[in-house]
């Protein structure tokens, strides 16, 4: 019988993290930013002046029209605007723009204010403009990948805003400059980036662009690789990342861990270990106050340890699925979970090895932290796929980090759905008919520094291996003995960390990866 050194990742504490601040991709004046686009023939002024130069009105506030205008103009995408026939259902639009408006709703890159109306003299706002550029560089707000009023935590990922882009209500021809300029060479969801595009369909000339100062490179002067910096992972996919605690029959919290969207209807995965005895689940989305319940589970493979699940919501963030081309040893990697509960945390490491086999389970390594509390969350790649679902660390060496591969997902059914409850009970049942797991005491004293050794006991015939969950890793440490020859004791090691109290929850699994049966064991620590 073996002992899984895989410990359980779950943590019972709430804390809720924060999202990045946006940083500067190119930082030009108002004025500079109008001049460039002015020079590439995508902006255009009030009126001329008497001496032939445009005049900009940077100052004057910028109309949802006027947005629609410089949105399509910027794409390139004016003469075709114009000589199309556009059908919408706006009683609002002037005549001048309304090749624009028409062009931007037939794809999809504007809707209006409601059914008839598109708003076309209201004040365009900044989270409006940066919704349309959004869409416009391939993101979808209806497929999840932002929300109306987190499209600044994307748009500053992407490089569509600096620190001195304009926040208030108050948007102003000037912002509309300086954000369109950005979108020049802001991150794409896919492809080439806008410049590029333009100068390869001839919109833009190469004088132009040497003209206003540009290159066909990235902000950083480096040819384009497609890969995406932590900021940027992180401002684009944590918030497909979830909090999930996980409750008892009698409502009573007993773990928690995390999880992840793989599709805007409410498809997601986690660690088969994490939903492992719970009767009832919810989830906590990374704005810190959405919940959903968990509505049941499509499949699971407890010897793989993943589960499909379906939560009770719809339009939301997912994540892209990898395939086994996107795992390359060496390759740089983060992972996104609620270690100790700290929800949405990000750590960036390397896959150490592609595939590893511990226990006769397969596991991509990798040094990026995976600590109490990440269990089930994503585990992704510089381009934007997940790979792994985080499921464990081997706590005797240092950075020696497990996710079970994403891959694993394929084999799960997605035909109909069982409660999280009767999956509960189906497993208790099956334990208790056939042995018990217990512990020599049901609390442990301890001083901090010290230590103490309890004994497992176990009278399951087809007992395979044991694992625990504690609910908090700062208090206690624990340590595994050697299983008597005979298979049905073993000595655990208690260490006190620091002063408080907590739990520890150790489980048997046979060698199919069921649990059979788990016994619970107080820590106090003083």
């Amino acid at each position: 019988m073996k002992k899984r050194f895989l410990s359980a990742l779950l943590a019972l504490t709430l804390l809720l993290g924060t999202l990045p601040s946006a940083f500067a991709a190119q930082t030009r004046t108002p004025y500079e930013a109008a001049s460039a686009l002015y020079t590439l023939g995508l902006f255009q002024g009030k009126q001329v002046s008497a001496d032939g130069t445009p005049v900009f009105a940077l100052a004057d506030t910028a109309t949802r029209a006027e947005a629609v205008t410089m949105l399509v103009r910027l794409l390139g995408k004016q003469d075709e605007a114009q000589a199309g026939t556009w059908s919408t259902p706006f009683t609002d639009v002037p005549a001048w723009a309304a090749p624009y408006v028409g062009y931007a709703y037939k794809n999809g890159l504007t809707v209006g204010t409601d059914a008839t109306h598109f708003g076309s003299e209201n004040t365009v706002s900044l989270n409006d403009y940066l919704t349309f550029l959004l869409r416009a560089l391939g993101y979808s707000d209806a497929k999840g990948d932002f929300t109306w009023s987190s499209a600044r935590v994307l748009a500053g990922a992407v490089g569509l805003l600096d620190s001195e882009s304009t926040a208030t209500a108050s948007f102003v021809r000037g912002d509309l400059a300086r954000v369109s300029f950005a979108a020049l060479s802001a991150t794409p969801k896919s492809g080439t980036t806008l410049l590029t595009q333009l100068s390869g369909d001839g919109t833009v000339t190469s004088d132009a662009i040497a003209k206003a100062g540009l290159s066909l490179t990235n902000t950083s002067g480096a040819a384009t690789t497609g890969e995406l910096n932590a900021e940027q992972v992180y401002a684009r996919f944590s918030p497909a990342v979830f909090y999930i605690e996980l409750y008892d029959a009698n409502r009573q919290a007993i773990a928690s861990g995390s999880g992840f969207f793989i599709s805007s209807d409410g498809k997601a995965v986690t660690n088969y270990h994490v939903i492992d005895g719970a009767s009832y689940a919810k989830i906590l989305l990374s704005d810190g106050t959405t919940t959903y319940d968990v509505k049941g589970v499509y499949d699971y493979d407890a010897a793989a340890d993943i589960a499909l699940l379906q939560v009770n919501a719809t339009n939301v963030p997912y994540l892209s699925l990898g395939t086994s081309a996107n795992v390359v040893g060496g390759a740089t990697v983060y992972a996104i979970g609620s270690p100790l509960g700290l929800s949405n945390t990000i750590s960036q490491g390397i896959i150490s090895n592609v595939s590893r086999t511990i226990d006769g389970a397969n596991y991509i390594q990798t040094t990026a932290a995976i600590s109490s509390g990440s269990s089930g969350g994503a585990l992704i790649t510089a381009t934007g796929k997940v790979i792994g679902v985080t499921a464990g660390t081997i706590e005797e060496g240092q950075s020696l980090n497990m996710a079970v591969p994403i891959t694993k997902l394929d084999s799960l059914s997605r035909t109909s759905l069982s409660s999280l409850a009767s999956i509960a009970a189906r497993q208790s049942s099956s334990g208790t008919a056939s042995g018990k797991l217990n512990a020599s005491s049901s609390t442990v004293a301890l001083s901090v520094g010290g230590s103490a050794t309890l004994t497992l006991s176990q009278s399951f015939s087809s007992a395979d291996s044991i694992d625990y969950v504690i609910s908090n890793r700062n208090i206690a440490r624990v340590k595994w003995g050697e299983w008597s020859s005979n298979g049905s004791t073993l000595p655990v090691t208690i260490t006190g960390l620091s002063a408080g109290q907590t739990t520890v929850t150790f489980t048997l699994y046979n060698a199919s990866g069921s649990a059979l049966g788990s016994t619970t064991v107080k820590i106090i620590v003083s």
